[in-house]
């Protein structure tokens, strides 16, 4: 956790974009405090997980609501979460909208249509980013080289 620290107050990029970049001065400043205070001790990076998970609270309920004329049956909610399961069990060879589509016996429109309403993006869209995520893990936490990535 004091890795995430120092990338905050040393406002060195994440692998992700930001969700809302106007308040980072103001986590820049927290988190500088709580570094710099000697009240925390060993509980310092259990405070600042709590406080982490504090602002990407903030930062999601930020978000829109989804639309309410998009309701999708719950049938169609577990297909989805269905689909987003298969996609991470395959981050190195994804399958094709039409393989996960049958895989959860679903169409292709429907999948598309229903992936986007349940997860809030395109099923491309959300395999693009979990594959960027999962590759910054690696160059990040392990000694692979950017080519094995």
């Amino acid at each position: 956790m004091e890795a995430f620290a120092l990338r905050v107050a040393e406002r060195r990029p994440f692998c992700l974009a930001p969700v809302a970049p106007a308040p980072l001065r103001q986590l820049v400043d927290d988190v500088r405090e709580i570094m710099g205070s000697v009240h925390y001790g060993g509980a310092r990076a259990l405070y600042l997980e709590s406080r982490a998970l504090g602002w990407l609270a903030l930062a999601t309920s930020a978000l829109p609501p989804p639309a309410a004329d998009h309701t999708v049956p719950a049938r169609e909610v577990d297909r989805m979460h269905e689909a987003r399961d298969l996609l991470r069990s395959r981050l190195a060879n994804p399958p094709t909208l039409a393989e996960v589509a049958t895989a959860v016996g679903t169409n292709d429109f429907a999948l598309k249509r229903n992936f986007k309403v349940v997860f809030g993006q395109p099923v491309y869209a959300y395999l693009l980013t979990i594959r960027l995520a999962h590759a910054c893990h690696l160059l990040r936490d392990t000694r692979q080289s950017i080519k094995e990535v």
